[in-house]
């Protein structure tokens, strides 16, 4: 079994959560990139489908407010919390924002899904390390 660089872990998350993401080996961080993206590009797939299907329902309905109902049951946003071991309900929330703002400013623009994927991939990224250095420790 491989050495994991401790210093760089989250206290009270296993090595393999998303918040461990610095102490990964390159092959280890090879995989879970690749995973992530491969979440992340079905979601924005589904929320641009979504997005497409919305426009269609509301076809002259001026207050737009019908919605395609299984949009609601479908998050694949969670299955990346899942496969990162991310459980605070309070970074699932502002990382889905992080992600929804990326989707929606990027789905009228002339680039890919692997391209706005990895966007999403390289925020949600940083932002965890952003709540792992705000943790303080006595």
């Amino acid at each position: 079994m491989k050495k994991i660089k401790k210093e760089l872990q989250f206290k009270g998350y296993t090595s393999n959560s998303l918040y461990n993401w610095e102490a990964f080996n390159k092959k280890k961080f090879r995989i879970r990139k690749k995973t992530s993206l491969l979440i992340i590009g079905d979601y924005i797939q589904l929320y641009d489908f979504f997005w497409e299907i919305n426009s269609f329902i509301n076809h002259l309905n001026e207050s737009k407010d019908y919605l395609f109902k299984l949009e609601e049951k479908l998050s694949g946003i969670e299955k990346l919390f899942v496969f990162g071991m991310i459980t605070n309900e309070n970074h699932k929330n502002i990382l889905t924002k992080i992600a929804y703002d990326i989707i929606e400013a990027t789905r009228l623009k002339n680039i890919t899904v692997r391209e706005r994927a990895e966007m999403v991939e390289l925020a949600i990224r940083n932002k965890v390390l952003q709540f792992k250095n705000l943790v303080t420790y006595p």
